[in-house]
């Protein structure tokens, strides 16, 4: 489902109604501007999970769209450089206590891999990963995998900030 984010200029909470209503059915894409980054913010946290900039090539859409037919997610690369910009600010930036197998999963969920494609890299059934992502899910108090991804970025950058400094 292609969502553009510029036709709720005024209402985030009407996009992100629509949002949530969609991706019951589908997978949600949103289409955005550079403007409408608080917009995205709010698309994504009504459980879209990926999304492309307007002035994307039509060989850059079908990707994103493939992407996320296949199961996985899509980030256009300057538009999440400017999202990573709000995510020490997210609910969810908080710390959990994760297992060794947990952070692995979580990792090479970040990274867009479906369960199928973590398996094989861990060595483990889909159906164990579908349950280490489950419990990734409760844990981190987030809704989806593009929510696990954020949760990721924000544990890493939590980490950074409060890290001893050395020189």
């Amino acid at each position: 489902m292609l969502v553009d984010v510029g036709t709720f200029a005024q209402s985030a909470q009407a996009l992100e109604e629509l949002v949530r209503e969609y991706a019951r059915v589908a997978p949600v894409l949103l289409l955005t501007r550079e403007d409408r980054l608080e917009m995205l913010l709010v698309g994504l946290k009504g459980g879209a999970v990926g999304f492309v900039e307007q002035s994307a090539s039509m060989k850059e859409l079908q990707k994103a769209i493939l992407a996320l037919a296949e199961g996985n997610t899509w980030c256009d690369v300057k538009a999440f450089q400017k999202v990573m910009s709000f995510l020490p600010v997210l609910p969810y930036s908080k710390q959990f206590e994760l297992t060794e197998r947990e952070e692995e999963v979580l990792s090479h969920v970040s990274l867009g891999q479906s369960n199928k494609e973590i398996a094989a890299h861990l060595g483990l059934s889909p159906q164990s990963v579908k349950v280490y992502v489950s419990n990734l899910l409760r844990k981190s108090g987030v809704s989806n995998r593009s929510g696990l991804t954020h949760y990721a970025v924000a544990r890493t950058l939590a980490r950074t900030q409060s890290s001893p400094k050395t020189e």
